[in-house]
């Protein structure tokens, strides 16, 4: 009884899902939002104070500020190299001569 019940629904919520589907998909087509607009070098990718940002203008600063980060890495990696070459200069141990460890030794 519950299973009729639910087939003689069933029809009801299938055309609702056909009709949402192709209801959203329309939508989405004639908004917009799929972007489907060739992208050129003149088009604008966004706009601040009013003055339009060209896909150029904009790819030529994300590669700038890429090789400034890239630059300012390799300096830190290189100051850090150097400190810690500078600290294992000056915290080796100093080795005692043959002699002196084996007398050492000896009187343990």
């Amino acid at each position: 009884m519950v299973l009729q019940s639910m087939r003689s629904v069933a029809k009801y919520i299938w055309w609702f899902l056909v009709l949402a589907f192709v209801g959203s998909f329309l939508l989405y087509e004639t908004s917009g939002l799929s972007g489907r607009s060739p992208v050129t070098t003149t088009t604008a990718v966004a706009t601040v104070n009013g003055e339009e940002i060209l896909l150029t203008s904009w790819q030529n600063a994300v590669s700038n500020l890429e090789q400034q980060e890239q630059q300012r890495r390799q300096e830190q990696q290189q100051e850090l190299l150097q400190l810690v070459q500078e600290q294992a200069c000056h915290k080796q141990p100093k080795l005692k001569p043959k002699e002196q460890r084996s007398e050492q030794s000896e009187s343990y």
